[in-house]
């Protein structure tokens, strides 16, 4: 099961070309203004530099969601094994793997984050309000964080928590799709976690 999350608005694009203008001028201006040619150097530099940020992580990096079955769990690492569930998605959570790959256009997909489905501990939207005090943060208070998503503001965001076998909560911030939400839900019920209907 895969899924690639597209931007839902040309917003990252918009701000990468508007800050490497602003840095372009900052620089023109340098030579022009003697007296405050160092601040308009760094302020150009700083320009140019959060237009690449923007452009690199926005613009060019792609991100890849699927759910793979876990080869340790099936025999001899055999994903044959799962040709009686159908799809791979229909297997237990405790056989399932969640997998983010990046893609930029310089490289090939890359793994960047794989867990196991039979970790997940909390999966609901996520509210763009309320920072450190929103639902997730509260429940697990050392959670790390990180984000898969295509949209410097996404319409809707998920948060998916899972707790390994040391106790770390690791959290990832997503764009799924509807398949994919179903298959996180499932998950969280068949881990006995309960939810509030979301």
């Amino acid at each position: 099961m895969r899924y690639i999350p597209k931007a839902c608005d040309g917003r990252a694009q918009g701000i990468m070309w508007l800050m490497i203008a602003a840095g372009a001028l900052c620089f023109m201006l340098s030579s022009v203004f003697a007296a405050g040619r160092a601040v308009f150097q760094l302020g150009a530099v700083a320009f140019i530099g959060g237009g690449l940020y923007v452009g690199i992580r926005y613009v060019m990096t792609e991100f890849i969601y699927e759910i793979v079955p876990r080869d340790s769990a099936l025999p001899q690492g055999d994903t044959a094994a799962a040709a009686g569930f159908g799809n791979a998605a229909d297997l237990p959570a405790g056989m399932l793997d969640f997998v983010v790959r990046k893609k930029n256009s310089q490289r090939g997909a890359v793994m960047d984050a794989c867990m196991n489905l039979g970790e997940l501990r909390y999966f609901a939207p996520l509210p763009r309000e309320g920072g450190r005090e929103r639902e997730p943060y509260k429940k697990f208070p050392q959670l790390k964080v990180y984000e898969y998503t295509p949209s410097i503001v996404p319409k809707v965001q998920y948060m998916a928590v899972f707790v390994d076998s040391a106790q770390n909560a690791i959290g990832f911030i997503l764009e799924p799709d509807e398949a994919f939400i179903a298959v996180f839900c499932r998950s969280l019920q068949e881990n006995g976690v309960e939810t509030d209907g979301e």
